[in-house]
């Protein structure tokens, strides 16, 4: 889209739900190419994915003393507000970071004894994931093992009220491993602090407000109603997606599927695109995807398929997408 001059504001990428964006936000930030995600929240401000950034952080560099305040809290571990004071007056007047003061907690007064043993052992807890991730230990793994010992998954259980919140909450912990597995897969050098930087957002920010527009929009097939993008990307045209799996067991239901798919294309004001994978990694294993039935309804003639490398015309393109048009209204009047 790029090399055809096409601006990042005139994209849109459509998906069934939020919990979707994950991917394209990894992407774009791998390219540096600004974004915005409309109708939801961006899955790395999401409260989950930040406090584990946070240990992350800390542990890539022991002088982000804000990093270290939020991984001391989360989940609480017996320091409080008093005693992160204390071992920031400590770590202020000894020129020292917060991470070290974490290391001589034992020295400080008026520090009780509970908190100084949390602070100790926060401290040896940073230093050994430190070694750990630097020894080139498989990273996702290694990220999935300190989790579990902070009883992370315990604490989003015990934070949300519902089972089916605090479900969405671990689906975006398990993404986030994914993430660093991902990124570990595809960097003949991977570290820590690489994959930070790759999923740093201050940069692409700065980026997004000096070109003073919004960047590629990522949105779902409801929020996108009432709106219209030069270029549309379906993304998740899969079986159990679309027609959600909830939904595929009657008629009702396959037809509400539909009219929101016809939602989605007629989101395209000039070219579209209806994309889907051949698995999906879940919990760690590949699960073989199969295209939605709604591709199937389309006539041949008005298809075609892509390869990734492909350079497509955009005059074809439209034609495509009118007659694409046509015939779903078609259908719809059934």
């Amino acid at each position: 889209m790029l090399e055809r001059n096409i601006a990042c504001e005139d994209i849109a990428v459509i998906y069934r739900a939020n919990i979707f964006s994950r991917p394209f936000e990894e992407a774009l930030r791998r390219q540096r190419i600004p974004y915005s995600v409309v109708g939801g929240t961006s899955y790395f401000e999401r409260k989950e994915v930040k406090d584990l950034a946070a240990y992350l952080k800390i542990i890539a560099n022991p002088s982000d003393d804000l990093s270290l305040l939020r991984a001391a809290s989360t989940p609480k571990r017996g320091l409080g507000a008093s005693a992160l004071g204390a071992l920031s007056d400590f770590a202020q007047s000894h020129s020292l970071n917060l991470a070290k003061a974490l290391g001589k907690a034992a020295d400080i007064a008026g520090l009780g004894q509970r908190a100084a043993t949390s602070a100790a052992s926060l401290h040896e807890l940073i230093c050994r994931y430190r070694d750990l991730f630097n020894k080139g230990m498989e990273m996702g793994k290694t990220l999935r093992k300190l989790i579990e010992e902070i009883n992370y998954r315990d604490h989003i259980l015990h934070l949300y009220k519902t089972p089916e919140a605090a479900f969405r909450r671990i689906e975006n912990i398990e993404g986030f491993i994914e993430s660093m597995t991902h990124y570990e897969s595809m960097e003949s050098s991977p570290s820590l602090q690489g994959f930070l930087e790759t999923m740093a957002l201050t940069d692409l920010i700065e980026e997004k407000e000096e070109k003073g527009g919004e960047g590629v929009t990522l949105i779902s097939f409801h929020s996108s109603k009432g709106l219209e993008f030069p270029v549309v990307f379906i993304a998740g045209t899969e079986e159990d997606i679309l027609p959600h799996k909830k939904s595929a067991d009657n008629d009702q239901g396959i037809e509400e599927e539909r009219r929101l798919f016809y939602v989605g294309i007629t989101r395209a004001m000039n070219e579209l695109y209806l994309t889907y994978t051949n698995h999906r990694l879940r919990y760690g294993k590949e699960i073989p995807s199969v295209p939605s039935r709604f591709l199937g309804e389309i006539p041949e003639e008005l298809t075609k398929a892509l390869d990734r490398h492909e350079e497509s015309d955009p005059e074809k393109d439209k034609a495509y997408v009118k007659k694409l048009y046509e015939n779903l209204m078609a259908k719809l009047a059934d």
